[in-house]
């Protein structure tokens, strides 16, 4: 055991090298509840399979309060340190301030639960509710160590724990419901195989900190707690609309909901190879290499994220006609405006770098209060009107807003040449054909189009956006070195 745990310290250096274990990984870190999606389906009630929607949510919510914001924290102190030196110093004081997060979120939430129970639906067990909240504590712990994994380029370590964990949590999962478990079975699944990966990512940072009281907490969460409050406002955005749904509709719509949103996770999902690499640098290369490199990294992963978005507008009826009964169908004329909006998330992830280079981050809750609010208000006009539609539309819509005001502030804090009239006009014709051509066509006949549709698109924004840089697939290999 003790042989094994010391192979994740090789590292990897070439970045497409990385990118594709970064992959892997992904596909199992965030892919799990796609991954799962048939089985659960076909294996639980859609009352059930909504209930679990439920809970996700709040599961959702409540790792942002215990993250506490310290993983960006970690990108954006041990990223912009002079040495590693002082970069390992920043990640054993944040480390341990995660530890002390982890001990009071279980102590607090496990003893006040009874109280608080009255403000969440009757239709979820208290049981279930503690599984879920303690999974929470150590999802609060492992956040760090995975992000000073991808810092120190540890890949291999990387990828052997995320990808064990997941086959972990299917294996148990498909044991505990095949026996019957239903939705406790699915979070006891989630709670062993968090512990597990917790222990194994503390073995393997082990001697990059030591455990102490955090003397320096308060310069951190100067930082961090503006992004954790940005990210609980950012839960209205997409997170609080399926609890609104429930208040006008019934757990079989909150279901259906919840596969098209499956579906849109993918793009996060086909997204995150390059945004797991390219997140941590971003201050680096801002520093040592300069406003010209970062900017068109930036346009690339823009371009990335529009092509990902049309492929998935392409291929989701097939998807869905495939992996899930056929009560679940009428998602399809939902998921290609939920892919969209997630295509707007991602683009918020890439442009907002201006908001993030100062001491602090209030710049960014104040943005997405304002985008909370917009989206709020549209999700309690439009879906008493058109049910899961109007939540649809709801979010795409709020997630505009929050990229045109975000795309604003960062140019004032950090002015970038961004080829602003050809990202627009590229954009454009992007949603125009993901809305358009997939409903149009059959379930087999769009998914065969998504490649060819897809692939084009990227060539030719790519000729578009870079001509200088273009030179076929040489240019665009080259451009990652």
């Amino acid at each position: 055991m003790r042989q094994l745990l010391k192979l994740p310290k090789l590292s990897v250096q070439n970045p497409l090298v990385a990118t594709a274990m970064y992959a892997i990984s992904i596909v199992f870190m965030k892919g799990l509840s796609l991954i799962m999606l048939p089985f659960l389906t076909h294996n639980l009630s859609q009352a059930e399979y909504g209930q679990l929607e439920l809970l996700a949510s709040l599961a959702a919510i409540a790792s942002v309060i215990a993250g506490l914001g310290l993983a960006e924290a970690l990108f954006r102190f041990a990223g912009m340190a002079d040495d590693a030196e002082q970069a390992q110093n920043h990640f054993a004081r944040l480390l341990n301030l995660a530890i002390w997060v982890a001990v009071s979120v279980t102590l607090i939430s496990q003893i006040s639960l009874g109280s608080l129970a009255i403000w969440l639906p009757e239709t979820l067990a208290i049981l279930d509710i503690r599984i879920v909240m303690l999974t929470i504590a150590f999802e609060a712990m492992i956040a760090l160590p995975l992000g000073w994994l991808r810092m120190q380029n540890r890949v291999i370590a990387f990828c052997l724990i995320v990808c064990s964990r997941a086959l972990i949590q299917i294996s148990l999962t498909y044991a505990l419901v095949s026996q019957g478990s239903g939705v406790t079975g699915i979070l006891l699944a989630g709670l062993v195989s968090a512990g597990l990966s917790t222990i194994c990512l503390l073995y393997c940072v082990k001697g990059d900190f030591n455990f102490s009281f955090n003397n320096q907490a308060n310069k951190y969460l100067k930082y961090s707690v503006p992004m954790m409050l940005s990210g609980i406002i950012a839960f209205c955005i997409l997170g609080a609309d399926k609890w609104v749904l429930a208040q006008y509709a019934s757990l079989e719509q909150v279901a259906i909901v919840a596969v098209a949103a499956k579906l849109a996770l993918a793009t996060v999902i086909l997204l995150q190879p390059f945004s797991m690499w390219w997140s941590p640098r971003r201050f680096t290369t801002l520093k040592q290499e300069g406003e010209q490199r970062l900017t068109y990294f930036t346009q690339l992963g823009l371009i990335l994220a529009v092509t990902v978005g049309i492929g998935l507008c392409f291929i989701s009826p097939l998807l869905i006609d495939l992996l899930v009964p056929e009560s679940y169908h009428s998602a399809i004329y939902i998921a290609p405006i939920l892919i969209l909006a997630m295509v707007l998330k991602e683009a918020v992830e890439l442009i907002n770098i201006g908001c993030l280079v100062g001491k602090t981050s209030k710049c960014q809750v104040v943005i997405n209060a304002i985008a909370a609010l917009i989206t709020l208000a549209l999700l309690f006009i439009l879906i008493p009107k058109m049910q899961s539609t109007g939540l649809a539309y709801a979010l795409l819509l709020g997630q505009a807003a929050r990229l045109l005001m975000f795309f604003v502030a960062s140019q004032h804090y950090l002015p970038l040449s961004y080829s602003l009239i050809r990202l627009i006009f590229l954009t454009s014709i992007g949603f125009t054909i993901s809305f358009t051509l997939p409903l149009n066509l059959s379930a087999w006949h769009a998914a065969c189009f998504a490649p060819v549709i897809g692939i084009t698109f990227f060539a030719l924004a790519y000729l578009c956006l870079f001509p200088k840089k273009a030179n076929g697939l040489k240019g665009i290999i080259h451009a990652w070195h």
